[in-house]
């Protein structure tokens, strides 16, 4: 009976802890995935999916009453906007997945079952394939009027029986601008309902057909990028000029001239802005941001791309085949035009270019001027690749790149000296006993230069002496005691950042540094009476001497900024809560794991009652 007990006790405590891990990690994590709402369409078995024909309308929500169901994975929080789901991103983009199995697919007879549709079209619109074992296709669009196909997928079903990978990721143009997406799912479904006799007497079976549509719509933006309007009046920086080339790696150039399709006109403008500054380096342009500053790179649209320059035999084709030999893509359906972003950043690492294939054609989702991407400190390069299609003559394709190259650097010489210990910022001329970090706010091309000098106590007092004077860089952390002298200096700005921090608790040394006197004339001060205070200041008799008016303070301070994905950004109230939602997290898991231990001591004395119980029965029965 014990070691039953004993066992007992071991699983429940087992259970419980599983519990308790589910509800402490069953949180609207990333990993999580978000289960989308849509509307299931039922129709008729010869429609064309018309949703105004349709003879039965379901809502598809927590349960999967359609042939599966769209779940979106990102670090998002959940709203509405125009009567839809939108999705704020907080980081990174968002995996879209339309998941689903094969029960309908394997399933025959009486039961519900796929079955192949012939038609080409959906909702009235023509697909250009026969739909057959399924039909998935997802739009994008910035007014919901507008939509632009970024994946379809004839025969799908069939194709890929069991799918639970992502079906599109999101991209950074997609969500800095805002954009609403629509998932639509079309198949036929049969169920035999009966027999009949056939023409020889054989029995043949009697199906019910019905064919029905999913919709799922909803909005995903980047609340930073979304908030950043189409400048009108600001300062911006054009870049990039259109330049012929072979298809082959859209590299080599070839002559534009008069009798060139492209010649006279051109397919649209980069252009810059939300920077404070311009610089040039060796022919590039520099971008210099301070604090508040948001640089972004737009592209204007000033072509149909169906109809170029005013002219119907002119459209950007589609290359199904291309790549881009400077910025060493791989070979792939480009679509039409493909704007790639390739990045190196502060320690010279280039990094994997971002790759926007189908560009020209998804830009007229988004209107004229289209935010293309908010870029931190780094080197940038950018090349537009598209080719041009020509219905009029027998080498119907030319090919056009638009490349440049650019640069965005912090246009400050900001930094932060943090004690240690506590993690508060240290003004010019402070003084701590544990030591302190250089905190460079993000800025990554700074250069940092920090002089230690110690003080020697001899016959004549204190004598100073350098302990050394080198290069540093962020995260750096010096405990020793001696004065330290931390310059910064931002190869745009012409005046350096110098600070100065006392690390130990001597008196003169402290003065010192706090009221700018040098050690001589503090130990003299002190020889005639002067007393030196706890925060450094020298007074003796009435006179107090203080630290000097109109010395370097701080150019910002903590309340100023906030660091994020490497950028210093602004902030008003949003770290704040950041902290109080993880204090509530935090809470709540408390809260669950009190109440599942107190589950588990009540399952405890629950056993050792009716262990009790039965042990004080049987010594009954012996007594008996």
């Amino acid at each position: 009976m014990r070691k039953r007990v004993i066992s007992f006790l071991i699983v429940s405590v087992m259970i419980v802890t599983a519990l308790s891990a589910t509800f402490i990690f069953a949180d609207n994590s990333a990993d999580a995935g978000i289960l989308v709402k849509g509307t299931l369409y039922t129709f008729e078995e010869k429609s064309d999916y018309l949703i105004d024909e349709a003879i039965e309308k379901k809502t598809i929500e927590d349960e999967i009453i359609g042939y599966g169901k769209l779940v979106v994975y990102g670090d998002v929080v959940s709203g509405t906007k125009n009567g839809v789901l939108s999705y704020e991103v907080k980081t990174g983009n968002l995996r879209i997945c339309y998941q689903y199995n094969d029960d309908l697919l394997v399933a025959s007879g009486y039961n519900l079952h796929l079955t192949e549709d012939k038609g080409q079209k959906v909702n009235g619109e023509k697909i250009g394939e026969k739909i057959k074992k399924g039909f998935i296709q997802l739009q994008i669009s910035k007014d919901m009027i507008n939509w632009t196909t970024v994946k379809q997928i004839t025969d799908a079903f069939e194709k890929t029986p069991i799918e639970t990978d992502e079906l599109y990721n999101t991209t950074d143009v997609e969500l800095v601008n805002g954009c609403y997406y629509k998932l639509t799912v079309a198949y036929k479904t049969e169920i035999q309902t009966g027999t009949k006799k056939g023409l020889f007497g054989h029995e043949q079976p009697v199906y019910e057909y019905r064919k029905q549509l999913e919709e799922y719509v909803f909005y995903a933006y980047d609340p930073m990028g979304v908030s950043i309007n189409a400048p009108t009046n600001g300062t911006t920086y054009r870049l990039g000029k259109k330049i012929k080339v072979e298809h082959e790696g859209y590299y080599k150039e070839m002559d534009l001239n008069s009798n060139d399709v492209h010649f006279g006109w051109d397919i649209g403008d980069f252009f810059v802005s939300g920077y404070t500054k311009t610089e040039n380096k060796d022919g590039t342009p520099v971008f210099l941001k301070n604090f508040g500053d948001k640089v972004v790179l737009w592209f204007n649209l000033k072509q149909n791309i169906d109809k170029l320059n005013g002219k119907s035999d002119l459209s950007i084709l589609h290359d199904d085949a291309g790549y881009d030999k400077v910025l060493e893509t791989p070979k792939t359906d480009l679509g039409r035009g493909v704007l790639i972003v390739r990045k190196t950043d502060y320690q010279n690492i280039v990094q994997t270019p971002v790759i926007y294939t189908n560009y020209l054609e998804a830009n007229t989702a988004f209107g004229a001027d289209t935010k293309v991407q908010l870029f931190e400190e780094g080197d940038y390069e950018v090349s537009l690749d598209y080719g041009i299609l020509n219905d009029k003559i027998v080498d119907k394709y030319s090919y056009y790149k638009i490349s440049f190259k650019f640069s965005v650097r912090n246009g400050n010489s900001s930094v932060f000296i943090r004690d240690i210990q506590s993690g508060n910022t240290l003004p010019n001329k402070a003084f701590t006993n544990n030591g302190f970090k250089i905190d460079l706010a993000g800025s990554k091309y700074l250069k940092v230069e920090v002089k230690r000098d110690i003080y020697v106590t001899g016959s004549d007092g204190l004598t100073e002496d350098t302990a050394f004077n080198h290069v540093s860089g962020d995260g750096m952390e010096y405990t020793q005691e001696g004065v330290y002298t931390i310059t910064v200096i931002n190869e745009y700005v012409t005046a350096p950042t110098t600070k100065k921090i006392y690390v130990g608790n001597e008196g003169i040394v402290k003065a010192h540094v706090v009221t700018g006197k040098s050690i001589s004339e503090i130990q003299s001060l002190v020889a005639n009476g002067a007393t030196i205070m706890d925060d450094g200041t020298i007074v003796i008799g009435s006179q107090t001497y203080a630290p000097v008016e109109g010395t370097e303070k701080d150019i910002t301070s903590d309340a100023d900024i906030t660091e994020t994905n490497g950028n210093t950004e602004e902030t008003g109230q949003g770290t704040e809560n950041v902290v109080n939602n993880k204090g509530n997290n935090k809470s709540l898991i408390t809260v669950i794991v009190i109440l599942l231990a107190v589950l588990i001591i009540a399952i405890s004395l629950g056993v050792v009652l009716v262990f009790k119980k039965s042990k004080s029965k049987r010594s009954i029965e012996v007594q008996k």
